[in-house]
């Protein structure tokens, strides 16, 4: 009601106009029109954008990497790549199975090559991490990303033995037009194997993905999450204490009694030194005994008709994807 547009007319499922507002007390909307088409198919984006029907194309995995490397061959077109609250996450079931333990936990992650992920699958518009803070975060500090297929398998066989497990792995079908997880999970699938853990790839509709949450039926759960408020306090709660919404939604049954305390003088204290020392000292924490599994930092990729659309301001040189 405040912002330099105002919503002019909604098609449910097809577009919203929007139109510049006059009373704003800013610097006036540089365009005077706009409309937002609502495009589900990653294909049909792709030949949108190519025809001139739509001038750019942004959203979460909006144009997955090997389409947009496709139209960025044509002088046309160019991407501005943006820092991104959202982080790919595996959540793996503590409750009653063996990954309550520390070292199999371990053993997962390690077993992980994030940076192959990133460079095959997302087409280097990511970076690998481990840390269940997003960057974007005022409190986040670098934490090491580590894989290690020999360390992995002697970490499982620490805990299974000449056990072999069963895991079931699943994501939403909406996931598959964010970019490639059922590849993503192909691979992880693979790589678990090497460790003594046969792996299934799940694609559910998300009616069925809430009540398999609920019920605790979900082995392990391809997701993302955004730091909405980038609050350091607010995201470690969900995963970390030991009452927190998503370790019990999600039954990760993580316990960690000097995580729990930490918590607790974060959220209390005032003193903004004291608040930084304490996510910092959780976040290695988490980096360590991985309540959840961090896969990779996501990017915001806009891909627009630079002959078309002018003017435009590209801050992506300052994005370290390294």
């Amino acid at each position: 009601g405040t912002g330099p547009y105002m919503i002019q007319k909604v098609v449910e499922d097809e577009y919203v106009d929007i139109t510049a507002f006059d009373g704003y007390w800013g610097e006036p909307a540089k365009i005077k029109q706009i409309r937002v088409r609502i495009i589900t198919d990653p294909q049909t984006r792709y030949a949108a954008l190519d025809s001139e029907e739509v001038m750019g194309v942004l959203d979460l995995g909006a144009m997955p990497a090997a389409l947009g490397d496709e139209l960025l061959k044509d002088d046309r077109f160019a991407m501005a790549v943006q820092t991104s609250n959202i982080t790919h996450f595996m959540l793996l079931k503590g409750e009653g199975r063996p990954f309550s333990d520390v070292r199999l936990r371990q053993a997962v992650s390690l077993a992980i090559d994030r940076q192959l992920i990133v460079d095959q699958l997302w087409g280097g518009y990511a970076k690998p991490t481990q840390n269940l803070l997003n960057r974007m975060c005022p409190d986040w500090v670098e934490l090491p990303v580590e894989y290690d297929m020999d360390r992995a398998k002697e970490l499982a066989r620490e805990v299974l033995g000449e056990e072999r497990i069963t895991l079931d792995m699943y994501t939403r079908s909406l996931y598959l037009d964010r970019g490639p997880y059922k590849e993503m999970m192909e691979y992880i699938q693979s790589q678990l194997a090497q460790i003594g853990i046969d792996a299934t790839v799940n694609i559910i509709d998300s009616s069925t993905y809430s009540e398999m949450s609920k019920a605790g039926e979900l082995g392990a759960n391809f997701m993302t999450h955004g730091m909405s408020n980038l609050n350091a306090y607010h995201f470690l709660n969900l995963y970390m204490s030991s009452d927190g919404s998503y370790n019990q939604s999600q039954h990760l049954a993580y316990h960690n009694s000097k995580a729990d305390e930490l918590l607790a003088e974060m959220s209390t204290t005032l003193d903004d030194e004291r608040f930084h020392e304490l996510a910092v000292e959780l976040q290695e924490i988490a980096n360590t005994e991985l309540p959840v599994i961090p896969l990779f930092y996501d990017t915001s990729n806009l891909i627009y008709n630079q002959q078309q659309i002018t003017g435009y301001e590209d801050f992506s040189d300052h994005l370290d994807l390294s």
